[in-house]
């Protein structure tokens, strides 16, 4: 059997799930025009008498009952089907990430269902439709009801450069296990950077990067990185070739050297992961990472979270208490879309005597979003 495609699987999986109400009354409108031609078949050989024609409704609506009671079942049926399918595809599947970094699906505990299954729970029946599910998860979402996430779990495994595994493992709600290189002899690959990916030193952020080098000058470094590696390497190797032991012969490989491990997490756990790890200000490489995994793996298996996701959190915006009062000011004054002048004047008083204030410009960055300051 040839591979499926996983964008045409995941396109038809979402439109079920998304408009899988509108399925089921199709189906259920067209066995009512089948029962009313079936009557009236009936009732124009000849049963003519009351009861005849009552008796003849009464069959006819009990298969309408039973072709809508089962309808909701055959949805979920299909769902889970198709959640299934495109598990067994993605499953094992190498997605590169760097020059040789890579996620795959390893495991996947729960979908949609599973997370809308758990909250309902909580007050018994309540709603039971899988039409339901989306107003559900995305209530859930929105008002940050996360425990029902945490019912879903999903295992991967990543190849990574050291540093930036550094950053990853810092998300301690994870069950890890890493390739180790006391038993292993260490990974022979290292990350490499091409002459035009060296990136400037932010002035604004210090823990983060702004532009390029010129590639010019990238060349050059990219070389000595080079010589650096295979330098790195060969030291490495001599060590092992006399007999050092690997636990000490490693102490000297750069953090640009790949490892591999296995990582699990539930899927609240993840999504806060990927919120903070696809955010623009994040480090390139783990948000090259972070939006494989997401927008790869997480979002075909849980589309509707993902969804929701996305509209509640990951392209959300918050506003505190002292910038919803400067968009109060400005409002009631009509002066939106703002002037840089006018909201100079509207800031909160606590800025107005700072040079630099981080708080101001991110205020100024929301409204900017909006389209609320000029």
């Amino acid at each position: 059997m040839g591979r499926v495609n996983i964008d045409v699987l995941e396109f038809y999986y979402t439109i079920i799930l998304q408009n899988v109400d509108k399925l089921a009354f199709l189906l259920v409108s067209f066995v009512k025009i089948f029962v009313n031609f079936v009557v009236k078949i009936f009732y124009h050989k000849g049963h003519k008498g009351l009861h005849k024609e009552h008796k003849v409704y009464g069959v006819a609506w009990y298969i309408l009952k039973l072709v809508s009671g089962i309808t909701e079942k055959t949805f979920q049926e299909w769902i889970f089907m198709l959640n299934q399918v495109m598990m067994e595809e993605l499953r094992w599947k190498k997605f590169p990430v760097l020059d040789d970094g890579f996620v795959c699906l390893v495991d996947v505990m729960g979908n949609d269902a599973a997370i809308t299954q758990a909250a309902r729970v909580s007050y018994g029946e309540g709603t039971r439709h899988v039409s339901d599910d989306r107003t559900l998860l995305r209530y859930l979402m929105r008002h940050q009801h996360t425990t029902p996430f945490e019912m879903a779990e999903i295992k991967f495994l990543v190849r990574v450069p050291m540093d930036c595994w550094r950053q990853w493992i810092r998300h301690r709600t994870a069950s890890v296990n890493e390739y180790s290189t006391r038993y292993s002899l260490a990974i022979d690959s290292m990350q490499k950077t091409s002459p035009d990916a060296w990136r400037l030193q932010a002035v604004s952020n210090r823990q983060g990067s702004d532009g390029f080098l010129d590639p010019e000058v990238g060349r050059a470094l990219t070389d000595e990185e080079t010589m650096f590696h295979e330098n790195a390497r060969s030291l490495y190797a001599g060590r092992i070739d006399q007999g050092v032991a690997r636990e000490q012969a490693r102490k000297d490989l750069p953090l640009s050297t790949y490892t591999e491990a296995y990582w699990k997490m539930d899927l609240h756990n993840l999504f806060h992961f990927l919120a903070l790890r696809m955010e623009p200000n994040a480090q390139q490489e783990i948000v090259e990472y972070a939006t494989t995994i997401g927008r790869q793996i997480v979002r075909p298996l849980f589309p509707l979270a993902w969804e929701a996701f996305e509209d509640y959190c990951l392209f959300s915006m918050k506003l505190s208490r002292l910038e919803q009062e400067v968009v109060a000011r400005l409002a009631a004054r009509g002066q939106l879309p703002a002037t840089l002048e006018q909201f100079m004047e509207a800031q909160d008083e606590s800025w107005r005597n700072l040079e630099r204030c981080r708080e101001r410009d991110e205020c100024m960055e929301k409204l900017s979003r909006m389209n609320l300051l000029r």
